[in-house]
């Protein structure tokens, strides 16, 4: 019973050590495609693992008997290793888009550990960020450009309704 728990630990873990090895001695490009296919052969090595490994091997333990009993360890051992790699993403693009952690970085990596705001400016060009946020959206399938303008597909604008909602639920206007 334990051992799909354990499981799930050990896939996410050696997620974690194959996307450092990965990212660390090669150049990606499509760098979340990269992570999500990292994800992918770590869940399925766990679905593989979990139904081969039969239920009190590793320490003589509980063993469940029953078929339901089997499956609700199967599931919570997975909920656990997708659930892990969520909480993962969110840590991810706070440390790859997040401009707060960007300027605390650039201002940490300066010998006098300070920036004057026109320092600051000047290694945020405005249309680089924005273009790069647009290519994400088009990339995740939120937008389309045509013709030099852009647009939200159905999958963007259930997000926009959705963000807007909570956004005004949680009184976070104006700004973002």
């Amino acid at each position: 019973m334990l051992e799909k728990i354990v499981l799930s630990f050990i896939a996410f873990a050696l997620f974690l050590v194959v996307h450092w090895v990965v990212f660390h001695f090669w150049r990606i490009t499509n760098r979340f495609r990269v992570v999500n296919r990292i994800f992918l052969v770590f869940l399925f090595g766990y679905m593989a693992a979990a139904l081969l490994i039969p239920d009190g091997s590793w320490y003589g333990g509980v063993v469940t008997e029953t078929d339901v009993g089997r499956l609700l360890t199967y599931v919570n051992g997975l909920a656990i290793y997708i659930f892990l790699f969520f909480s993962y993403a969110q840590f991810y693009f706070l440390i790859d888009r997040g401009i707060s952690a960007r300027i605390l970085t650039e201002i940490e990596e300066t010998p006098a550990k300070e920036l004057s705001f026109a320092e600051l400016t000047s290694r945020y060009v405005p249309n680089q960020l924005l273009t790069r946020r647009l290519e994400d959206m088009r990339y995740g399938g939120y937008l389309i450009e045509e013709n030099g303008r852009w647009r939200m597909t159905s999958k963007g604008r259930f997000n926009a309704v959705v963000f807007r909602f909570f956004k005004y639920f949680l009184r976070l206007y104006p700004g973002g």
